[in-house]
């Protein structure tokens, strides 16, 4: 029987490979501009990072539109496979890489290294578990854990194994996963060079926000990636920013859509196992919420 771990390894070195070949494409098959050249030598490396379906396109959206970022140059490190700490170095000024990176000392010493602008952008995590469950069961058919969450009989049950996975399911799971949860990167929020962006505030009044919110966080990313921008700069970019980030994993992407879903038994198994990482993101303010 083949390694299961294997499997996954050779199914995620197959989409970084495929990215990788996106990535040269999209940034050799024109010539620079005049603007790219100047960003070469002025812009700054970026590293946007998240959990899983945390909002890491609407994060990386705000980016690119910045002046001092160059759109095409723009791709996805795999902290699943060997060679992060090469990726990171390898990357030009102007370039913004994308991750779901946990933290870890050598990590975030290379960053501060390398003079990286760090972003960690951070969502509800009862919201995370409920776009988990979407989308591991209905959109990613290739996900190491989509026959697993398939098999459950009902998405209550998978929100359930989101939350509080059971012993026959971790027994099934890779092993590169066992150890991926939402405390490896709270980490990150210790980090005096990195800016801690809320999903719920760059989602703006469409995605049940407030568009004053949405510009400031907005102005916030410009300022800490040090670009000019003015006010209609910013307003411009909140107009095309939820609901446009060209994923196709993008769902609803609505603030608070687990009240909908979630049940007593789901309340209890967060409050169990994610209670502390909800308090210290600032999304509840006492444990028995």
């Amino acid at each position: 029987m083949v390694n299961k771990d294997l499997i996954h390894l050779l199914q995620m070195r197959r989409r970084v490979v495929l990215k990788r070949i996106q990535y040269f494409i999209k940034r050799n098959i024109q010539a620079w501009t005049h603007e790219e050249r100047m960003i070469i030598n002025e812009g700054p490396r970026v590293l946007a990072n998240s959990t899983p379906k945390a909002g890491t396109n609407l994060l990386l959206n705000a980016l690119q539109a910045m002046p001092n970022t160059v759109d095409r140059w723009s791709y996805h490190i795999d902290e699943t496979l060997p060679g992060v700490e090469k990726q990171l170095r390898a990357s030009r000024r102007g370039q913004i890489i994308s991750s779901h990176l946990p933290w870890s000392q050598s990590i975030a010493k290379l960053c501060y290294d390398l003079n990286y602008r760090l972003l960690l952008i951070v969502r509800d995590p009862r919201d995370i578990a409920i776009s988990n469950v979407n989308y591991v069961t209905r959109m990613d058919f290739s996900h190491p854990l989509h026959r697993i969450m398939a098999s459950l009989p009902d998405d209550d049950t998978r929100l359930l194994n989101m939350i509080d996975p059971s012993d026959e399911l971790l027994e099934k799971l890779p092993n590169i996963w066992k150890n991926y949860g939402l405390s490896t990167f709270l980490p990150w929020l210790d980090e005096p060079n990195c800016l801690i962006v809320r999903f719920e505030d760059l989602v703006g009044e469409r995605g049940g926000g407030s568009d004053e919110l949405q510009r400031n966080a907005i102005r916030e990313i410009a300022n800490h990636i040090g670009a000019d921008v003015n006010q209609s700069f910013i307003d411009s970019i909140a107009s095309g920013l939820f609901g446009n980030t060209g994923s196709k994993t993008f769902h609803t992407g609505q603030i608070g859509n687990w009240r909908s879903h979630f049940k007593s038994m789901h309340i209890k198994a967060f409050k169990s196992h994610s209670n502390q990482a909800l308090l210290r993101l600032g999304y509840e303010q006492v444990l028995d919420w």
